[in-house]
């Protein structure tokens, strides 16, 4: 079986109704019917360099570099996130940023692109990166960097080929408009900054909740106080809207109780009430009905 094609010659020869013919395949030495992943195997040179291109570049001794560790935290329940990330260059201390996301990622995959992308512009944002040529980005979460080495202009990762299966980096990545519009805005966004700031990325998947490990390295331990760091914004977030939630049903609650002591009575709908929150849940559950918003003694 041949191993020197690429994707495009396979799919150029395909039949008009999608397939391939049987001649087709054995010119190509695939036996019939097509063993599972006869297409890996004719494309296999073409993955390989496509690897290749995502491996590290030779160490420059002269590259002034920095490592941002980024983490997550999202709940699909509550659909509320978090993230933190920890940035380190050179001999400085590190600095942690954090912060709750102020839309919904959708996905922790998302979120976790997400926190990436708001580390690098908060390093940015405070300097950090002015003097930075290669920054290397490590995150749990593989997906996240798969993204960012298919779309980003010269990023890189290491060990493509242990982690190629895991992921799943494609010879031939499908458009980035056909992601989560939250996987979008944040490959778009770190791609912005790259330009801006005129640094090359150079990724490193680091195993989450391995800081209790005997092998465990500094990393680890820092992906961990990432992680609990995001997770705790993420749970005051929970009990801050929880608060807001039970507040608003009291006030429904309340702006229900005085409509119906005011139909009862034969009195028109009050409009205005001393409490702030009922008046605004009354207005939320009738803005629709603009009849029953009127002034108490006004005749219909």
């Amino acid at each position: 079986m041949r191993d020197d094609l690429t994707q495009a010659e396979i799919d150029a020869a395909k039949s008009p109704r999608g397939g391939w013919a049987r001649a087709t395949l054995a010119r190509w030495g695939v036996p019939w019917p097509p063993p599972k992943g006869w297409q890996k195997a004719l494309t296999a040179k073409e993955r390989a360099g496509k690897l290749a291109s995502y491996a590290p570049r030779p160490v420059d001794p002269f590259a002034r570099r920095a490592t941002l560790i980024a983490d997550a935290s999202y709940s699909d329940q509550t659909r509320v996130g978090a993230w933190a990330a920890w940035f380190k260059r050179g001999p400085q201390p590190g600095e942690l940023f954090s912060g709750v996301f102020r839309s919904s990622p959708g996905s922790s995959h998302v979120a976790e692109a997400m926190a990436l992308a708001n580390g690098i512009a908060l390093a940015g944002h405070h300097g950090l990166l002015a003097d930075v040529d290669v920054l290397m980005l490590q995150s749990d979460s593989a997906a996240a960097l798969a993204q960012i080495v298919c779309y980003v202009d010269g990023a890189t990762i290491n060990e493509p080929e242990r982690l190629a299966g895991k992921i799943k980096i494609a010879a031939r990545p499908r458009p980035l408009d056909q992601h989560p519009a939250g996987i979008k805005a944040a490959i778009e966004r770190i791609r912005s900054l790259t330009l801006q700031h005129r640094v090359l990325l150079e990724c490193r998947h680091v195993k989450g909740h391995a800081a209790h490990r005997a092998d465990a390295e500094g990393r680890h331990r820092v992906n961990q106080l990432c992680d609990q760091t995001a997770r705790r914004l993420r749970e005051e977030a929970e009990r801050a809207a929880q608060i807001d939630k039970r507040s608003a049903a009291k006030a429904r609650k309340k702006a229900r109780r005085a409509q119906r002591a005011a139909e009862s009575a034969g009195q028109p709908v009050p409009v205005e009430f001393d409490d702030p929150e009922a008046q605004r849940a009354f207005e939320a559950v009738y803005r629709d009905r603009p009849q029953m918003l009127k002034p108490q003694g006004v005749d219909s």
